[in-house]
């Protein structure tokens, strides 16, 4: 057990000292840290939820916050933690690993072991089968979705892109080829109170000729 004593004056739950000279200031993404600098510095979720994790607004703030402002309140050889979720690949920590990926070491801890388990766990074990067994995540992940399954267990957020679908994947054609080895028909209705919708109308009539009709119904 860690025994820490405070000075009399430690009133504010933001800012507290102790006897030998050391201390702890908190404060939260966005907020003043001045007067001292840290020789530990600990980022506790800088987004708070995937609301904040879509919103480039959001996610911007947190960086340039961590650049202009937490950043340069390390003292010389001090240590700075990032806990968080992995809910964007444009996050604090991705950015922290994508630009400065030298400076860092990431540990992952997915909810089902994957390939280089830093707990050298076999692939599809889980990180605590006491608490959830493997047929309780795998209930989890079909209740919850493949992209929040992947950010909030996983640690390993999905691509704007997408992860099973990928946008590079299609090709624009000004020339139809002359021949298609495979068709996929994907049709879907939309309505939105009693505005005209489009409802698309395909018809394939042969290996080389289709039809794409938009026609807007009420």
């Amino acid at each position: 057990m860690l025994i820490i004593s405070l000075t009399n004056d430690s009133k504010a739950a933001d800012r507290w000292n102790t006897p030998q000279g050391g201390g702890m200031v908190t404060a939260g993404v966005g907020g003043p840290i001045t007067g001292r600098g840290g020789h530990l510095i600990i980022v506790d979720d800088p987004i708070k939820n995937s609301q904040e994790a879509y919103s480039e607004t959001h996610r911007r703030k947190a960086v340039e916050w961590f650049n202009s402002t937490l950043y340069t309140r390390a003292e010389p050889g001090a240590t700075i933690i990032v806990l968080m979720t992995r809910w964007h690949e444009g996050d604090l920590a991705g950015h922290l690993l994508t630009n400065h990926e030298e400076k860092w070491t990431e540990i992952r801890l997915p909810a089902i072991a994957e390939e280089s388990d830093p707990l050298g766990r076999a692939i599809g074990d889980p990180l605590c089968d006491e608490r959830f067994s493997v047929a309780a995540l795998d209930d989890i992940k079909t209740a919850v979705g493949s992209k929040v399954w992947a950010s909030l267990y996983q640690q390993r957020p999905a691509p704007d892109a997408g992860n099973l679908i990928l946008r590079s994947w299609f090709r624009h054609w000004h020339v139809l080829p002359q021949r298609f080895d495979e068709k996929i028909l994907t049709l879907w209705s939309a309505k939105c109170g009693d505005e005209l919708v489009p409802t698309s109308i395909l018809l394939i009539k042969s290996e080389r000729e289709w039809i794409f009709q938009p026609r807007f119904v009420r």
